[in-house]
């Protein structure tokens, strides 16, 4: 049986990556890796971006503010982390940040607030993942797959389009990305 292995001082985040290894399943463990890789290359991502660059709309619907809201939003309602609409609508736009008036869009700690519940809540979701759970018949989200593993791994597929989207932007803006991230 292999320890999870967490370092007594570590900081939120690298007690997360320091998680390669539990109990679960290895194709559960590979997710909860992904997730949390994926999730430190977004938080790189909004603290490089400059409140000049935020709001700014290259061809919109494209603002890394719109982009970074759809990718948490939609990340929270295909992991099932929110169920109230207030939850799911922290900041009132009626749906999608995508088609929300620029000026309306929160400033970027906001957002990186709102970020980092989600983050959070995903987490903690996913720490309740179990094999069978994985190979359930999912029909909440049917364009995402058959099973809840489908619909995890698109969910994926989804951030990383999104977050491919915004780091573009940053570089259209002169501002430097991070590093892909793909181990912990």
């Amino acid at each position: 049986m292999m320890a999870l292995c967490i370092a007594p001082a570590a900081k939120p985040r690298d007690r997360e990556r320091a998680m390669t290894t539990t109990a679960a399943s290895p194709r559960i463990d590979a997710l909860r890796r992904q997730y949390a890789l994926s999730w430190d290359m977004l938080e790189d991502a909004l603290g490089r971006c400059t409140d000049a660059a935020w709001r700014a709309e290259t061809t919109p619907p494209y603002a890394i503010a719109r982009l970074a809201f759809h990718t948490v939003q939609s990340t929270q309602r295909y992991c099932r982390t929110g169920h109230r609409k207030t939850e799911l609508d922290p900041f009132g736009f009626g749906g999608d940040g995508l088609v929300v008036a620029i000026d309306r869009i929160p400033a970027i700690t906001d957002m990186r607030a709102y970020s980092d519940r989600v983050r959070r809540r995903v987490t903690v979701w996913l720490e309740t993942l179990t094999d069978d759970t994985l190979a359930a018949s999912d029909n909440a989200f049917q364009w995402t797959g058959l099973t809840i593993g489908e619909r995890l791994v698109y969910t994926l597929k989804h951030f990383h389009h999104h977050l491919g989207q915004i780091n573009l932007l940053l570089r259209q803006h002169g501002i430097a990305v991070g590093p892909w991230k793909c181990r912990p």
